[in-house]
């Protein structure tokens, strides 16, 4: 996960890329004891639970902040990396950097790209408008769009369906890191702007 905070004026103040080679920690006592910034990760054991984690990093002290959050950025699904991400400066860098896919293909690994922001944080305090205590959420969402496919048998005379191949036709290629929301909260208008064009997918079995 990589973090940035922005200044009320857009100027970067912080930005760390959290790894799992030196900064995560074993459980949440552990990293809220810590001296040091990192971050830990509570994964869900059963499907009535929410994975969730926590980070801790220390910051100048500013008002009116922006956070911003980017994740799974080691997939290889993305031509986004650390390195990339680490030359962004201004929250304008940030809002207009995009990503695009390594390959023409919609097959995905258990890394989803993600991303999210808070607006309007004082960092002294960490008090946001939203909540009431020192704790701040930062919700997440998939750069990926979910889509589900079903088929439905147009007669009752039909007892068996077999899909012989499939084909997906204009998949978007490339997508602003941070979402049209998000975009939009600042001031950043997409309209219907194309990127990075489309592909069709190959004939699937």
């Amino acid at each position: 996960i990589y973090v940035f905070v922005f200044n009320s004026g857009g100027r970067k103040i912080y930005g760390r890329y959290f790894d799992l080679n030196s900064n995560v920690y074993s459980s949440e006592a552990a990293l809220i004891n810590a001296s040091s910034d990192g971050w830990y990760v509570h994964q869900a054991t059963s499907g009535n639970q929410d994975t969730w984690g926590l980070l801790k990093f220390k910051t100048s002290r500013a008002d009116n902040c922006s956070i911003f959050a980017i994740t799974n950025i080691d997939s290889q699904m993305v031509n986004v990396s650390a390195e990339k991400l680490g030359l962004i400066q201004t929250k304008n860098d940030l809002l207009n950097m995009t990503a695009t896919l390594n390959h023409d293909y919609v097959e995905r690994t258990g890394y989803f790209p993600m991303s999210g922001y808070l607006n309007g944080v004082n960092t002294a305090t960490l008090a946001h408008s939203s909540y009431t205590s020192g704790d701040v959420s930062l919700p997440l969402t998939r750069m990926d769009a979910k889509v589900q496919f079903k088929i439905k048998k147009g007669s009752a005379e039909i007892d068996r369906l077999e899909v012989k191949n499939w084909q997906l036709f204009n998949v978007s290629r490339s997508s602003y890191i941070m979402s049209r929301d998000a975009r939009n909260a600042f001031g950043v208008n997409d309209g219907d702007s194309e990127i990075g064009g489309y592909f069709n997918t190959d004939l699937k079995p």
